[in-house]
């Protein structure tokens, strides 16, 4: 009986010290966990201030392309003085128009408008060819 008393004994303080060993475990468990919560924590209030950001970001990028887009057609119209006239002819080609120009006004139906001419068809049967530089006005 004494050596199983022994024998128990020796059970016991190994339970004891694994018992101790798993008390010390979970507490250093627990104070990871705790520091862990912390960097949680701080990456919410980091991703918070990084939406903000962004959404300002956003802002800013909706602005500037409305401000670069406002600067692509001015750029356009000083490239191609004659897009807003050219514009506004295609819009009639196949109608009869009266074009007013340096020369005097060429009146017959708008055949085809070019990079930098329309094309007239008179009356006669002539084609008429008017350099949009020479374009002064048209009804």
């Amino acid at each position: 009986m004494t050596s199983q008393v022994g024998s128990l004994a020796t059970q016991v303080a190994s339970l004891t010290s694994q018992s101790n060993s798993l008390a010390g475990q979970t507490g250093t468990l627990g104070s990871q966990l705790a520091s862990v919560r912390t960097e949680v924590g701080a990456i919410g209030a980091n991703l918070g201030a990084f939406a903000a950001q962004t959404v300002q970001l956003q802002r800013e990028f909706v602005s500037l392309s409305a401000e670069f887009s406002q600067v692509q057609s001015r750029v356009e119209s000083l490239a191609d003085p004659f897009v807003a006239t050219r514009t506004m002819l295609e819009g009639r080609v196949g109608t009869v128009v009266t074009i007013e120009t340096t020369a005097g006004p060429v009146a017959g139906t708008l055949i085809a408008v070019g990079i930098d001419f329309v094309e007239i068809l008179e009356p006669s049967g002539a084609l008429v060819f008017i350099p949009l530089g020479s374009v002064d006005a048209f009804a």
